[in-house]
């Protein structure tokens, strides 16, 4: 792996790895290693410490949870090394780790020892899956989290209970009950808050979804007294630094804490955030409050979480979830009639077939976007009901749908009356278009296009519209992995000799295949272009300043961007060379540039 390295053939996660595996043993074999191999020890410490100094850390800025003013964000291997020599120093001595052979010496030294055969580290293999990258996280004062600790202690707790993590996974109540049977002779209380919010927190992807590290959260604050105000301690840390805090961890952070005061009956002080009554609304602490309530009310309803929020703090709340029906009886104008004779042929039990409905609006004098306005109104009133009611809306009359919205253009004035029909509800908007994708309605070019419409990106700094985004790519993804399925399928049982495995069949599975990537390379190179289009717009607008420390809607754009090359880094890899050749061209802002140097960084420090 070392001399691949040298050679520049293999990312630097990859040897960023063995490093990793080399360094995390040596506080259990140290001593061993140098009573019995010194100059082998002395070897292995030296090759690390070269290695060490020749890596890039690239990537380390853009995969670190806070932004680090005027400098570059620590580095874990770089900080577990100094940890490694200070145990180094201290003759390998360490209170966390357990020696439970002391007790057998005699025996085991008259034992006969085995010869391990040399290892070797197997060739790499280009699809074999990625070694995590691993960053830094510190929220508490080192005299919190390593009080009564030796450098090491640290590493060696937070490594385990990250491996509980990982392998308890499947139940959360063994992961809590193996945590609490750590024995080391010192509080790991703050340690175990940090590490574990260090995981939901990982960037570009945290292990595992929210709601496990949530509940076993939920269920430390429960069984453990001295859990619970050192997580309000957590939780008032994380507030404080969000002006420095990477987007996608702000998402992360509220969709956490209102799913944690969920549990507690919606109870929280809310008083100690009173500093951000009164704020701009362009600040992060404005934004942050806004998009906790807007879930807080996902997750409940409107009228009970007011109910919990002292009256100064009602500002922040979203809107009542209410539709916004343009052609209400009691409102004059074009399609008022019409909407109303829509709603009586699809409501009831006489409601007529998509065929019948289709010719009607055919036959209207009306324009063909106040047409395609009215049927989908219609639909989304009908549908307001319930989840269960719109859905049965649109798959009754899908044909009408497909054949309104035939264009792009087309499809683009659908997302804006679903938009504007429920303005007063982001859950709404989300929902609806994800269905509409589902159905094939709408396609993710459209959803894009909207996206960077004028009249949105205003709006950026509103987290909302970025899970729009990404439930646009992940849907465009799940296409290709379920085509890609089918064809393992289809060649499985042509091994086989079954029925679905016809060379015709897989002929066709193929071929959609390469449509559906076609369409996943297309939606990345448009979306990736159309965010340095926006930005170096804005950029040229200001006079090309580069002070951009107040300019919180650039900082947010730019951080979206990293995001999306971030989050879908396997994806984007394989076209990485096309993204430079067709969207810089050399004059492109700094700034923008960088975001780009931080992608590319982060694809290659995989395999």
């Amino acid at each position: 792996a070392q001399e691949e390295e040298e050679e520049g053939e293999v990312p630097e996660g990859y040897t960023d790895f063995f490093a990793f595996l080399v360094l995390s043993t040596l506080p259990c074999i140290g001593r061993e290693l140098a009573q019995h191999k010194p100059n082998e020890l002395a070897h292995v410490l030296s090759s690390i410490d070269g290695y060490l100094a020749r890596r890039r850390r690239e990537a380390n800025a853009a995969i670190s949870a806070f932004e680090v003013a005027g400098g570059s964000p620590p580095d874990f291997l770089d900080d577990l090394w100094q940890r490694v020599t200070a145990m180094r120093r201290d003759d390998w001595q360490c209170q966390s780790l357990l020696h439970p052979h002391k007790s057998l010496e005699d025996r085991i030294g008259q034992s006969i020892p085995h010869v391990f055969p040399p290892i070797r580290v197997p060739a790499r293999e280009t699809d074999a899956p990625p070694s995590p990258l691993r960053s830094v996280f510190r929220l508490f004062d080192r005299a919190d989290t390593e009080k009564d600790m030796s450098p090491i202690d640290r590493f060696l707790v937070m490594d385990t209970i990250i491996d509980i993590l990982l392998n308890f996974n499947f139940n959360r109540r063994e992961a809590v009950r193996q945590i609490l049977g750590i024995q080391v002779p010192f509080r790991i209380d703050h340690l175990l808050v940090e590490t574990t919010l260090s995981q939901m927190f990982l960037l570009p992807m945290s292990p595992f979804v929210m709601p496990y590290y949530g509940v076993l959260l939920i269920d430390l604050c429960k069984m453990v007294q001295t859990i619970p105000p050192v997580l309000a301690m957590a939780i008032e840390l994380l507030f404080e630094k969000l002006e420095l805090m990477d987007v996608e961890v702000m998402d992360r952070f509220a969709e956490w804490f209102a799913y944690h005061i969920g549990n507690f009956d919606w109870k929280w002080n809310w008083d100690m955030w009173a500093e951000v009554v009164g704020m701009p609304p362009e600040s992060r602490k404005h934004i942050f409050l806004r998009d906790i309530l807007n879930r807080c009310t996902r997750l409940s309803y409107w009228e009970r979480i007011k109910r919990t929020l002292p009256e100064k703090f009602h500002e922040f709340l979203p809107p009542l979830p209410e539709t916004n029906f343009s052609f209400s009886c009691d409102t004059e104008g074009e399609g008022v009639d019409e909407a109303g004779q829509l709603l009586a042929k699809i409501q009831g039990k006489d409601r007529e077939s998509a065929e019948a409905i289709l010719t009607w609006l055919e036959g209207l004098k009306l324009g063909a976007d106040l047409k395609l306005q009215i049927l989908m109104e219609c639909l989304l009133l009908f549908g307001s009901k319930s989840i269960s009611h719109l859905l049965n809306a649109v798959e009754r009359y899908h044909h009408v749908l497909v054949s309104l919205g035939n264009t792009h253009g087309a499809k683009e004035a659908m997302i804006r009356v679903v938009i504007v029909f429920w303005q007063n509800s982001e859950q709404h908007q989300i929902l609806i278009l994800d269905k509409l994708m589902t159905f094939r309605v709408i396609d993710s070019i459209s959803i894009i296009n909207w996206l960077f419409s004028p009249g949105v990106t205003q709006q950026f700094r509103r987290p909302y519209f970025f899970q729009i985004l990404h439930g646009t790519v992940n849907k465009t993804l799940a296409k290709a992995k379920t085509i890609r399925k089918d064809l393992n399928d289809a060649e499985e049982k042509r091994t086989k000799g079954e029925a679905g495995g016809e060379p015709e069949r897989i002929q066709k599975i193929h071929a959609a295949l390469e449509v559906a990537k076609r369409e996943q390379k297309e939606l990345f190179l448009v979306v990736f272009q159309r965010f340095t289009t926006l930005l170096t717009e804005h950029i040229n607008a200001r006079g090309g300043t580069r002070d951009d420390v107040d300019d919180t809607w650039l900082r947010t754009v730019l951080n979206r961007m990293l995001e999306m090359g971030r989050r879908y880094y396997v994806e984007v890899k394989p076209f990485l060379s096309t993204l430079d050749t067709l969207l810089f061209s050399g004059d492109e802002d700094e700034r923008i540039v960088a975001v780009f140097r931080s992608i590319r960084a982060v694809c290659e420090s995989y395999q």
